[in-house]
């Protein structure tokens, strides 16, 4: 089963893109005033030249709702609620299934940060500071930190009677993390 997820957008708010021709026809038509439907599965999208209705919700896994127009927001809420369907409309956190945080990721540490929807600047400005101390380096630290917890468990070990912390700060500052050491 594949996942599909549907996005309702404000016409208005799509930005012109080179070569976006149906969403640039689309901004200019009476579409502007109502809301520009798309369904994307793995990745690929196609747009829906409709207004939003109950059974929309129907089928799908997820969905996103930016419209800017809060009674349709409200209606793609109440409709995937209705159905177990996690839903975001974007600027309204209460009628969100889910929230979307500020993400850091250098792989395998992955750091997010919320404001629980009420400030997306915020959580943004927050995730890029802390990106200026924890550094693309953590990930070989983490990468050793897990062979070194596997050579614990392979030796029938608990992990949890480790005093990692030394091990850390050493690993942080081999890695020229030292500033992460608080």
């Amino acid at each position: 089963m594949s996942m599909e997820s549907m996005f309702w957008l404000s016409a208005a708010d799509v930005s012109p893109l080179p070569g976006a021709g149906s969403f640039q026809r689309a901004r200019s038509s009476r579409l502007l005033r109502r809301a520009l439907t798309m369904i994307c599965v793995r990745s690929r999208c196609r747009s829906m030249n409709a207004d939003f209705e109950a059974p929309d919700v129907n089928g799908r896994r997820l969905i996103f709702t930016a419209t800017g127009i809060s009674q349709v927001d409200r209606q793609v809420f109440g409709a995937a609620e209705k159905h177990g369907i996690w839903v975001n409309s974007a600027d309204d956190p209460p009628q969100c299934s889910f929230i979307l945080p500020a993400v850091l990721r250098h792989e395998p540490v992955v750091i997010a940060v919320s404001t629980s929807g009420t400030s997306p600047a915020l959580a943004s400005y927050l995730r890029d500071r802390i990106s200026k101390v924890i550094a693309p380096e953590i990930a070989s630290v983490a990468n050793e930190l897990a062979e070194q917890r596997a050579r614990v468990k392979n030796q029938g070990q608990p992990t949890e009677g480790v005093d990692w912390r030394p091990v850390i700060e050493a690993l942080l500052a081999d890695a020229g993390l030292p500033e992460v050491v608080i």
